[in-house]
């Protein structure tokens, strides 16, 4: 039997059993005392061949211990297979049948050559789990399978009786209680408990397990660490630690432990009344941690006491990430802003409502991503923000300001000679309505600028040479795009504008020629396509692959495709004054996509303009209530169509089918009364062209 199949046979044995003495709640209720030591032969092994699998051992000595143990598995197999027969074929009434090792019971006596088989086993069983040291295995329980998706559960007192047991995973289960026995697995050296939503408590005795290295509660529900937490000096991996308000663990017993490594999330803060016991956690020894989250989760806060506790927090400079969020103090520490921390890549600041200033963030050398959110106080990012770096932010990669409802100013002056954020590659500035003037005059390297709900922004954006990407949405204010912002730019793909509903112009030196993607939505005011006399080269948008127009461009009135040549995606909606699509002879070969609609107005479509539109393969009609027919457009010579659909055309009267049935896969008319009557089942002049089409929708 290979290993795999060994330990799935040893869970199958193990639920079994479990089955049996207690049907519903498998490791819940307490079982006989005399089946306590079967079951903690079972879990051993379990974790034994577990441990097997997971190092891939092979040697003879092992692969002897595996077949020993396959001896006398199948051997308890088949007692308990007697057994099952035995209760099924018993007319005894459903409780007592359940009970199956109530084979030690009064009531459902067996022989005595069976129960001394089943001791015989028990004994084979926990003389080859002694062999486990000089084989090198070490037990690992991972009890995920058994526990997942119990409504109610907790582990039974028994679990205590694997004294040697090192490795216990109950991630993702719906445990809700772990019993005091598990303080009495000295051995222990890995405890995994995340995602167990339904878990509130540790263990009141843990301090005991002194050899424990890897504690992870992520996920889980546990409200404080339990009294005397600093004795378990051997952690070097603590996912979370939950300060008490009262009998538990103050934040001071961090201080014992030394040798933690990784990540550590440090919450419930507010419960640290006396700044020295943050002092005393000594997170500036703990020069193994390199990511480090501080939370506070309250909705009242003590001013003065928290600014000095988040001061006193003050961690080793090996640091690499830090989150500091709901922090109710009224300043950020100052060592937040010190080029000593030269390791710092990541800094995330949240709900620090009563901060009214940042820190000198542009001295940390290696800072790559700063967020920075919900800090309703600020009204002012000035110079104190760059501190005297002489390239402020030199690393900085990717930085954001999100839901700043007090925001105004954004102090740039100091950078115009200084350059600051020379690598700055992604920018965004979401739900900041008071912010007006201005953002920094250039970022050279920028390739992502996002500007969400900004209503008060005007027109001052920066020089983006390398931009790859834009998105405005929401800035009621700004008027138009500056001429310098695009100068010289030659990557530019992807353009959205999105509620501006002031904006009226881009650039009149045009777009850069490398622009691929175009989304306008909402700008009524938007001028798309300049005057004639003011079209140059660079305003044909040779490169553009995707256009989509929805309520905007009111100026427009002919649209001339010509300025699209390499389209494969065209969607117009709701351009209430579009009365006319031109197109010259061969001008979009390449479009597959074209969608129109609630376009009150338009009437033409480009005169024998769609035949030209040789890969065109889905046109989508909507809501052209001046649209009266199709017949012009030369429509039906366009073999490469699959998909037609024309909705809420009301006086569209005519559709020449008569050669696109050779090439549609799919049509939808629907709300289009003159073009319903002409399609009808059996009776409809076109029917015989559509039954022949093979997905249809016809509805009034």
């Amino acid at each position: 039997m290979g290993r795999a199949l060994l330990s799935a046979f040893l869970h199958d044995l193990s639920d079994h059993f479990l089955l049996l003495t207690s049907p519903t709640k498998p490791f819940i209720m307490k079982p006989p005392s005399y089946h306590r030591n079967l079951m903690a032969a079972l879990l051993i092994h379990d974790a034994l061949v577990d441990d097997v699998e997971q190092k891939q051992f092979s040697s003879q000595p092992v692969m002897e211990w595996l077949n020993e143990l396959q001896y006398a598995l199948y051997h308890l197999e088949e007692l308990l297979l007697m057994r099952q027969w035995q209760i099924t074929t018993t007319n005894t009434n459903t409780k007592k049948s359940l009970q199956f090792f109530g084979v030690f019971s009064k009531s459902n006596r067996l022989d005595e050559d069976m129960k001394a088989q089943i001791r015989g086993i028990i004994d084979r069983l926990e003389a080859l789990a002694k062999m486990k040291d000089v084989l090198g295995l070490t037990e690992r329980v991972t009890w995920r399978e058994s526990l997942q998706g119990l409504s109610s559960c907790s582990l039974h007192d028994y679990v205590g009786n694997l004294m040697h047991l090192r490795y216990l995973d109950l991630s993702y289960t719906a445990i809700e209680h772990l019993p005091d026995s598990v303080s009495t697995l000295y051995n222990l050296e890995t405890l995994l408990l995340l995602g167990c939503r339904r878990l509130t408590m540790l263990p009141a005795n843990m301090s005991n397990l002194v050899n424990l290295r890897h504690l992870e509660i992520s996920g889980s529900r546990v409200t404080e660490m339990p009294a005397k937490f600093g004795r378990l000096k051997s952690l070097q991996v603590l996912t979370s630690f939950v300060v008490s308000s009262d009998g538990g663990s103050k934040v001071s017993e961090l201080g014992e432990l030394s040798e933690l490594h990784g990540t550590l999330l440090i919450v419930n803060l507010q419960n640290v009344v006396d700044e020295r016991e943050a002092l005393n956690a000594r997170l500036r020894r703990k020069k193994h941690l390199q990511e480090l989250e501080f939370k506070w989760t309250t909705t009242t806060h003590d001013v003065q006491s928290e600014t000095n506790v988040l001061e006193m927090l003050e961690p080793h400079q090996n640091v690499k990430r830090l989150k500091i969020q709901n922090f109710g103090g009224n300043k950020l520490p100052n060592w937040l802003g010190s080029s000593s921390f030269s390791s710092m890549v990541f800094l995330y600041l949240s709900e620090c409502g009563s901060c009214l200033s940042l820190p000198s963030l542009g001295q940390l050398p290696s800072l790559r991503e700063l967020y920075i959110a919900k800090m309703t106080s600020l009204q002012k990012v000035g110079p104190e923000f760059y501190g005297n770096a002489v390239e402020p932010f030199r690393s900085l990669k990717i930085m954001k300001f999100e839901d700043m409802p007090n925001w105004k100013k954004w102090s740039t002056i100091e950078l115009e000679q200084s350059g600051g954020f020379p690598s700055l590659q992604e920018l965004y500035i979401q739900r900041c309505p008071k912010l007006t003037r201005k953002l920094p005059h250039q970022l050279p390297s920028l390739d992502k600028l996002v500007i969400t709900a900004c209503q008060a922004l005007t027109d001052s954006m920066p020089w983006v040479p390398r931009l790859r990407e834009l998105e405005l949405t929401g800035c009621d204010a700004l008027v138009s795009l500056s001429e310098q912002m695009m100068q010289g730019n030659t990557c530019l793909q992807i353009m959205a504008i999105n509620n501006c509903s002031s904006l009226v112009t881009i650039p009149r030196d045009g777009l850069p020629s490398t622009l691929r993607s175009l989304e306008i939505y909402e700008c009524r005011n938007l001028q798309l396509v300049h005057p004639k006399s003011l079209m140059q080269e660079s305003h044909y948008y040779h490169s553009l692959e995707r256009l989509h127009l929805k309520s905007c461009c009111d100026s427009l009135i002919s649209f001339p495709l010509s300025l699209f040549t390499k389209l494969e995606e065209l969607h117009v909606q709701d351009c209430s004054n579009l009365q006319l699509i031109s197109s010259a002879p061969n001008s979009l070969p390449y479009l597959r996509k074209l969608k129109l609609k609630e376009c009150s107005k338009l009437a033409w479509f480009p005169e024998g303009g769609l035949p030209a539109m040789t890969s065109l393969t889905s046109l989508h009609i909507s809501g052209l209530p001046s649209l009266t027919s199709l017949e012009h457009t030369g429509i039906q010579y366009i073999a490469s169509l699959k998909i037609l659909k024309i909705k809420a055309c009301d006086n569209l009267a005519s559709l020449p089918l008569h050669r696109l049935v050779t090439s549609l896969s799919h049509l939808t008319i629907r709300a289009c009364p003159l073009l319903t009557l002409l399609c009808g089942r059996y009776t409809g002049e076109y029917w015989d062209m559509v039954s022949r089409i093979p997905s249809r929708v016809i509805e009034d």
